[in-house]
């Protein structure tokens, strides 16, 4: 980033108005910077999200990252929207690093920003969700170009596997923490199978959210369970929600490794945020 390190942001009113919740948790949310490959825009998203979460912001550089300009970035931060802020130089390669970062912080998600196919960790798209196929922690990847938003509304669309019941965490704490909305977005499905899933889905999902009394709204739509999750990010968009969760594969085929995976077009196509979560064996519970 050199010179542009500390590129003045501006953020909006509402900014100032947000209502940190009551935690004691000591959650944080870390922004992966680079000094070839980062946008503002992910610098001030992610200062909106640590304060809807109550959360630490820590600056992520690799070893290559010239540390007095993540000391004035550090500096610019805190001093300018009331905020902590950490940083971390980081010793050791940032893809060695992940492997052992979800165990030892309390993080609730990494952010990198991304210009067309390169993220902000200097590599591809398909290479940076391969690094994070086995994270504990979502990965949440912001376009250049997206706007900035409060946390007022999160999006997801809710097919027929077990494991999207992670989604319907997602949005819960979303809802319960940062007061968002969730807005849930449903596939026409005929299939026999398909429907024994579905209902089980959002039976899970019904269930948990009116208990808790969350404000959330399902979206009938004509789409498949094959093209529900591409059509909802473009309905999620006009809907001005301000983040899309999408459940990533832990798994990876010769395909995914010589095309890349699915998921990475979703993203290249994305005008807004979208979290990643990688696909379980159990579900990861953020808060009780």
């Amino acid at each position: 980033m050199g010179n542009e390190t500390l590129h003045p942001i501006t953020l909006p009113d509402w900014y100032y108005e947000i209502k940190e919740p009551p935690t004691e948790k000591n959650w944080q949310v870390f922004l992966l910077i680079n000094d070839k490959y980062f946008h503002p825009i992910a610098i001030a998203q992610s200062i909106i999200y640590a304060k809807s979460f109550g959360a630490q912001l820590t600056l992520c550089a690799p070893p290559e990252y010239e540390k007095e300009n993540l000391k004035k970035l550090i500096n610019y931060l805190t001093n300018n929207f009331n905020l902590f802020v950490t940083g971390l130089q980081l010793d050791i390669p940032m893809k060695e690093w992940l492997l052992q970062a979800g165990n030892k912080y309390e993080a609730i998600f990494y952010i990198a920003s991304y210009e067309d196919n390169k993220t902000s960790l200097g590599i591809n798209i398909s290479k940076t969700l391969y690094f994070f196929r086995n994270s504990r922690v979502p990965l949440i990847l912001i376009p250049h170009n997206a706007n900035l938003m409060p946390l007022n509304k999160v999006a997801l669309s809710m097919n027929f596997e077990k494991e999207e019941k992670e989604k319907i965490l997602w949005g819960s704490y979303f809802a319960r923490i940062a007061n968002s909305k969730i807005i849930i977005y449903k596939p026409k499905v005929k299939d026999k199978n398909y429907k024994l899933g579905m209902m089980s889905n959002y039976t899970s999902l019904t269930q948990l959210y009116d208990k808790l009394h969350l404000n959330y709204t399902i979206v009938d739509t004509d789409f498949t369970v094959y093209t529900i999750e591409e059509s909802s990010i473009s309905l999620a968009t006009l809907d001005q929600a301000s983040i899309f969760l999408i459940m990533v594969n832990k798994y990876w085929g010769i395909i995914d490794y010589i095309l890349g995976p699915t998921e990475k077009n979703l993203i290249k196509k994305s005008q807004i945020p979208i979290m990643c979560i990688p696909k379980r064996d159990d579900l990861y519970v953020l808060c009780s």
